[in-house]
């Protein structure tokens, strides 16, 4: 059930749009409110079930380096091109 709620909240968390950072909290808009709240409930749920972090242990590794491998990837394409079309022809 808690795994259920997390990924609730991601869901909703995910469609409000987070406030720029640093943003006072009497200038913060709904969006980000409700943003914060979500993701502060999903971090205090994450961190109180033992037993939903055991269940991810032996998977962290792999799936830390299927989401890396891919962005540094995309970075270094992204700046490989950027350097591409500054260069004088």
């Amino acid at each position: 059930m808690q795994l259920f709620i997390i990924g609730l909240l991601f869901i909703v968390s995910g469609f409000f749009v987070m406030d720029p950072a640093g943003t006072p909290l009497d200038q913060a808009s709904m969006h980000g409110i409700i943003h914060g709240l979500a993701g502060g409930i999903i971090f205090t749920l994450a961190f109180k079930a033992p037993a939903l972090q055991a269940s991810f242990t032996p998977w962290l590794g792999l799936i830390q380096r299927m989401i890396i491998i891919p962005f540094l990837l995309w970075l270094f394409l992204f700046a490989y091109r950027l350097f591409r079309l500054q260069r004088p022809k």
